[in-house]
């Protein structure tokens, strides 16, 4: 008999090993999972930030464009670009100044720009006074009205009327204009300010009509006129010897070599009733006298600032040419781009008949060389010569109000007159420079 075994079936093996493989895939996809999501939380934040610093460096740069137009003394059409015949410039439409010393920002005004790619020219925008720049119509969408793009707002410093608050926006991606009141509409805003301080070109006015280091020599049909109480009624106030017409009044012998008037008088002095000319004469002034071998030193004690600092001033335009007449030429196409603070590099001839200026709006003319004045010319302000020797208004018949400086000696040999302005000194206060208050920048 023949014993056979059963055979059965081989057991199965390996089940706890796909247990744990499924417990290690569904692991692993978790941790992916999570992974996945750590990657797009760093990549929503990096855009988050990308955006916020974008709209920060927008709003940095708004600062930057309303401090530079601030000090750009040329009057801009709407566009914010330098135009002649324009009405005003960006700091009298936007900051003016009330009574002297006393800037008084127009509220509610908002002037702004569009930055529509890296290296081209922003799209700007200087509305009129209460009106805010608005990059959303079809009037300034050039490519897209989401571009970044900032606006500026000023606001006055009650304790002090020299000085304006400049707040300035950022936004990016936002289709309604870049204010506070729409800061929600866009991927990102941010908000920055700064104080700026006015620094005023003329710290103390001339005390007379006409004020000079050296000596003093009043030819020709000349008048010099001073009524300001204030100002005691002086005409003239030298350093040196001073001289009208031939005898008229003399101070003393002037130096060898001096020219000569070559004629008689002409000249009228005019000062506070009851007042005697030779008392409204100040003459051999040490203290004039003591400065005048020193250009920063006579230029400092009227300015305040070195002449080095005036030259380098963002509001001071430097004229340059090719002769006298040429640097005259060339001034006055200047002055109707609307610059008012001047410094004149080499002797200037003014020929023709124009205006400079008004008593709310005065000039400075600063020059280390010779002016003449050929024609018929009303300035209002104040005219400085660093020049040795200043030879000024030739022919025609030029009238100076305000007052005139000359470091060294002064002579004129033609027909005019100095009428001493406290108004138009007062005035040209306003035409320096506004500068960051050290501490005053903040960001929101």
């Amino acid at each position: 008999m023949t014993h056979t075994t059963p055979t059965y079936p081989r057991r199965q093996r390996g089940a706890a090993a796909l247990a744990v493989s499924m417990v290690l895939l569904f692991a692993m996809t978790l941790v992916a999972f999570f992974a996945n999501r750590g990657i797009i939380f760093e990549q929503k934040t990096a855009a988050n930030q990308m955006r916020s610093t974008r709209a920060f460096e927008t709003a940095e740069a708004g600062l930057e464009w309303a401090v530079a137009m601030l000090n750009d003394s040329r009057v801009i059409n709407t566009s914010c670009v330098a135009a002649a015949g324009q009405p005003t410039s960006f700091r009298d439409k936007y900051v003016p100044a009330g009574s002297p010393t006393n800037l008084s920002p127009v509220a509610g005004s908002r002037p702004g720009c569009r930055i529509t790619a890296a290296g081209t020219a922003p799209v700007c925008n200087c509305p009129t006074g209460g009106a805010t720049a608005d990059f959303t119509g079809t009037a300034f969408n050039v490519t897209t009205p989401t571009d970044p793009n900032f606006t500026v707002e000023f606001s006055d410093v009650p304790t002090d009327p020299e000085s304006v608050v400049v707040t300035a926006y950022g936004c990016v991606n936002q289709t309604a204009p870049c204010t506070a009141a729409n800061n929600a509409t866009g991927d990102a805003t941010a908000r920055v300010t700064v104080m700026l301080k006015l620094r005023p070109i003329l710290r103390a006015a001339p005390a007379a009509a006409l004020t000079t280091g050296g000596w003093a020599q009043i030819c020709g049909s000349f008048n010099i006129t001073n009524a300001t109480a204030a100002a005691n009624g002086y005409l003239v106030n030298s350093g040196g010897q001073t001289q009208i017409g031939n005898g008229t009044y003399s101070s003393g012998a002037l130096p060898a070599g001096a020219p000569n008037c070559g004629g008689g008088g002409g000249q009228t002095l005019a000062t506070m009733p009851g007042t005697p000319i030779a008392s409204s004469i100040v003459a051999n002034d040490t203290s004039l006298s003591s400065i005048s071998g020193s250009s920063e030193a006579m230029f400092s004690a009227f300015f305040g600032t070195t002449l080095a600092q005036y030259i380098a001033a963002p509001t001071t335009y430097t004229v340059t040419g090719t002769s006298a007449i040429n640097r005259g030429t060339n001034l006055l196409a200047a002055y109707a781009l609307g610059y008012r603070s001047f410094w004149v590099d080499g002797d200037i001839q003014f020929s023709g008949n124009a205006t400079l200026g008004s008593a709310t709006q005065p000039v400075v003319m600063a020059s280390a060389s010779d002016m003449t004045f050929n024609g018929n010319y009303d300035i209002y302000g104040i005219i400085y010569s660093d020049s040795a020797s200043w030879n000024d208004l030739g022919t025609g018949t030029s009238d100076i109000h305000g007052a005139v400086v000359s470091r060294v000696n002064y002579r004129n040999n033609g027909n005019g007159t100095i009428i001493y302005d406290p108004l138009a000194l007062g005035n040209v206060r306003d035409t320096g420079p506004l500068v960051r208050v050290p501490g005053s920048w903040r960001d929101f």
